[in-house]
């Protein structure tokens, strides 16, 4: 069995290939629209956006309430994210397994590694703590954090590297394809291990494609 605690990356990618794919969210709460839209991109060389994904799921609402997202233009649950990807399969004719889980760290790096068609898209929650995610610009390191007040957000795992550290040498091993990018991104996002141990965090959604 592989050392669980060396580096891997979502379908052994670089990590500037996988930061080509990340898409803006701008101040939208689309996060969870531009990570599933990642996914299809990742998959099948798609060029889907979040944005037209969420508008789609926004002019839906009346007809099917609540069951893509909680209202137009508000958060999307792990379960509803999960329907949103069944759906475009059903109606791109894709075949493709999806479940939700709490995994632990060990299982989350072993799937990583093993995820030529596979996807672990996380949602996290802060009350009083929020999360900040490094990323790298033109050489320069970029600390993003979210509103200080209680909030969540989704992003698809992406990268484990027990050797990255920020500018400071503290450990930031969990990388993200994260909607909060801006073009172009050189970079995906990384979280240190006491930020993802202190944080509350859903149901993990796993993408597996046939």
């Amino acid at each position: 069995m592989s050392d669980p605690l060396t580096a891997c990356s979502l379908k052994k990618q670089p990590i500037q290939t996988l930061a080509s794919y990340q898409q803006c969210q701008g101040t939208s709460n689309n996060c969870a629209l531009h990570s599933i839209a990642t996914v299809f991109n990742l998959q099948f060389g798609s060029q889907l956006d979040g944005r037209v994904l969420a508008k789609s799921m926004d002019d839906s609402w009346t007809r099917k309430p609540f069951l893509y997202r909680t209202y137009p233009g508000w958060a999307t649950t792990p379960g509803q994210a999960k329907r949103i990807i069944q759906s475009i399969a059903k109606r791109d004719n894709i075949k493709v397994r999806t479940r939700l889980f709490l995994p632990s760290d060990t299982t989350l790096q072993s799937i990583l590694r093993n995820s030529n068609n596979s996807y672990l898209i996380v949602t996290i929650l802060w009350i009083y703590t929020t999360p900040s995610l490094i990323t790298h610009q033109e050489g320069s390191v970029i600390r993003m954090q979210a509103e200080g007040k209680p909030g969540g957000h989704t992003m698809l795992l992406a990268a484990y590297d027990p050797a990255h550290t920020d500018e400071a040498g503290l450990p930031h091993p969990w990388g993200f394809i994260n909607s909060w990018a801006t073009s172009p991104s050189q970079d995906i996002f990384w979280m240190s291990q006491d930020t993802w141990d202190h944080l509350i965090k859903l149901s993990t959604l796993f993408v597996q494609f046939d």
